[in-house]
């Protein structure tokens, strides 16, 4: 992980919601712990971490945390469906 400011190249060979190759394991679990929110705050999510705001900040710019959470989410609704579009398959059969 760069220790700039420089926001990470994201790895297209992985999913943008997984860990990245060079995204540090604890900066991974930072970013679970935004993705698993309801409400996505930084600010929340500093408080529940008992970390500074102005750093997790700094983290979701650089890691990206905003776009990986949409990919999951976009991801997360199309699985949604396909289960949906197989139970009713499935019950119309």
């Amino acid at each position: 992980m760069p220790t700039d400011k420089t926001p990470l190249t994201l790895d297209p060979t992985h999913e943008l919601w997984e860990q990245q190759p060079r995204e540090s394991d604890a900066n991974y679990r930072r970013f679970e712990s935004y993705l698993k929110m309801r409400d996505r705050k930084v600010r929340t999510l500093a408080a529940e971490l008992g970390g500074s705001t102005a750093y997790l900040q700094q983290l979701a710019y650089r890691l990206h945390w905003h776009d990986r959470a949409k990919a999951y989410d976009v991801d997360q609704r199309r699985q949604e469906a396909e289960t949906l579009e197989a139970a009713r398959r499935s019950h119309a059969k």
